[in-house]
């Protein structure tokens, strides 16, 4: 029976696995992440610490390393009560179920003092997690809470180069640099086993170079060569100096707390030998829902199309987060265990938050010139390791839903077209296929810049090396060729009730929207005045005059001229792919 013991916290050497974070309302508003608090009709308030941060995740932890005793030590003062739990993941039918289990307790009485309490970690459960109970009139304070283990015989010290690129976002970079400059400060070991690079794709800022410190180096990179072109400056610097054994990749606008950083580098330390390899991967919360994980694990299909592997949840409970974990630990060692047989899919670190080590560098080589998107796919096909979760790696980025330009929907498509002949074994067939879909899509919703950018991302994966890498020469010159493709837009009727059309995506639809060149071949008396649908759906847009997605108060006008030229143009490059040879090397 497990239970509660005092102990003398320096009388045996350990690593701390993990520290129990509370709620700090300065760093974010994610409380729900962190702690939680019960008050009963006893008068008394009891905190639980069953969440998706400090959950300890006691399957995982065993499963990726060869630690073998574990405990949970406590620091406390005042008046009050400890508990430990376990929590069981009980297998139905078609769900999980969780199955809470109070292992032991202990009162606490030292009001003057503080008191430090263990206790033993069994294997028996797949998580563990305490509580802290105390009367309302008195105080009870969690001074220091950390699972602990004794090191394992594969115990390796970690050196960790952080790595973000920055482009005209100084308030994001400060932000980062302060709380990496906080963290160095409560923690001396990871000032020790950390350093903070940065690389500044704005040449013209010199105000950035301030922040350079003992711990921090601000590179400037002579023109603005996007994430993948910083991120590979970053790496190759970090392995000039010699003394790094992992290289974190991070976004510059994500927000982190401190105990990813802790968490991510005990974990490197500890790591089984068949799991050196493999990168570290950050789950990604969204800073508008901050307890709303949007991803955890990402993979590309047979097709090399993205898709998601874990994520999409919202962890507020100890119920949702015990199954959340449990079923991307399944899905996670499910990847890992066929990594050996043909693949169906490619699981890659997204490169928000992905540690690498060096030796990957060493013998994969560095990210290709993408300049963004796409970049850390490409880069998990090709060294083709499974990327490693744990609670608490995580950050906090901006939804994407807010970053749809031309440029990305430019880069989108390239980059992607670039990765799949470099990759694929059916490569010509993919990329006519995805050629086709994108214009059919752009012509039916009348989105003629999208289809001119779609064009001019064809175009320049046949002339890659020919094409500028850095931003100050490739934003101007692709907005250059947008602009004889603008959209019309006209105001939509508001004495109509318009309502979305129903979705019917088939290849019939996309065929008829190619045969008619979105419409344009088709007389005017023949086709609706509007539509309004999504631009995934083009099965009521393609005959019509005017197509807007919901919510909208405008919409694109069919303009013939322009739907006619780019059809040509899109005919004329399906069949130079249909006859392309493929040059790219493995």
């Amino acid at each position: 029976m497990l239970q509660f013991l005092e102990f003398n916290p320096y009388r045996k050497m350990s690593i701390t696995l993990q520290h129990i974070v509370q709620y700090n309302s300065n760093f974010y508003n994610i409380q729900k992440l962190y702690t939680y608090q019960e008050e009963n009709k006893t008068h008394s308030i009891k905190k639980h610490t069953d969440t998706y941060i400090n959950i300890f995740h006691n399957t995982r932890w065993r499963y990726l390393t060869n630690i073998e005793n574990i405990w949970l030590d406590i620091s406390c003062s005042g008046k009050g009560t400890l508990y430990l739990y376990g929590h069981q993941i009980c297998k139905y039918t078609n769900t999980l179920g969780i199955e809470k289990k109070l292992l032991a307790s202990t009162p606490v009485d030292s009001p003057n003092t503080p008191s430090t309490f263990r206790a033993v970690l069994n294997d028996c459960y797949d998580f563990f997690s305490f509580s802290w109970e105390y009367k309302k009139n008195e105080k009870f304070y969690i001074l220091e809470a950390k699972y602990t283990a004794a090191p394992p015989l594969s115990y390796r010290p970690v050196q960790m180069a952080i790595v973000s690129t920055t482009y005209k976002r100084p308030k994001d970079i400060h932000n980062l640099v302060n709380i990496y400059k906080s963290a160095c400060h409560h923690s001396p070991a990871l000032q020790q086993s950390t350093h903070l690079f940065i690389i500044n794709n704005d040449r013209l800022d010199k105000n950035i170079q301030t922040l350079q410190d003992n711990s921090i180096t601000i590179l400037d990179n002579p023109c603005n060569m996007g994430g993948a072109g910083g991120f590979a400056r970053g790496a190759r610097e970090a392995i000039r100096k010699g003394s790094f054994s992992h290289i974190l990749f991070m976004d510059d606008d994500a927000l982190v707390h401190e105990e990813s950083w802790l968490r991510s580098i005990c974990l490197l330390a500890c790591l089984k030998e068949s799991f050196y390899e493999n990168p570290i991967s950050g789950a990604m919360f969204r800073q508008d829902r901050p307890t709303f994980c949007q991803t955890m694990g990402e993979a590309l299909d047979s097709n090399f199309h993205r898709i998601l592997t874990s994520g999409e949840a919202l962890l507020e409970s100890s119920s949702e987060v015990c199954s959340f974990l449990a079923a991307a630990h399944h899905t996670a060692t499910q990847s890992l265990a066929f990594s050996s047989k043909k693949k169906t899919h490619h699981p890659y670190a997204a490169w928000w938050y992905a540690i690498f080590p060096v030796s990957i560098f060493q013998k994969y080589g560095y990210p290709s010139p993408y300049f963004f998107r796409g970049d850390d796919q490409e880069f998990g096909i090709r060294i083709g390791k499974s990327p490693l979760f744990l609670n608490g790696i995580c950050i906090w980025h901006p939804p994407f839903g807010e970053k749809v330009t031309l440029l990305r929907q430019y880069l989108g498509l390239r980059n992607h077209l670039l990765t799949v002949a470099r990759h694929h074994r059916h490569w010509k067939r993919l990329i006519l296929r995805e050629v086709f879909n994108k214009m059919s899509r752009s012509l039916a919703n009348k989105d003629y810049e999208s289809a001119a950018a779609y064009l001019q991302a064809v175009k320049d994966f046949f002339a890659y090396p020919r094409i500028p890498q850095d931003g100050e020469r490739l934003i101007p010159r692709l907005q250059t060729v947008i602009s004889s493709y603008q959209n019309r837009t006209i105001a939509l009727p508001q004495k109509k009730q318009l309502k979305p059309q129903a979705p019917h995506g088939t290849w019939i639809y996309s065929l008829a929207v190619w045969l008619s060149a979105g419409g344009a071949f088709i007389p005017s008396r023949l086709r609706r005045p509007y539509a309004i649908c999504h631009p995934q759906q083009i099965s009521s847009s393609w005959a019509a005059q005017c197509v807007a997605r919901p919510n909208e108060g405008a919409g694109r006008q069919l303009q013939t001229s322009l739907a006619v030229k780019l059809w040509w143009k899109t005919l004329f490059l399906l069949l130079r792919i249909l006859l392309a040879r493929k040059k790219f090397n493995k």
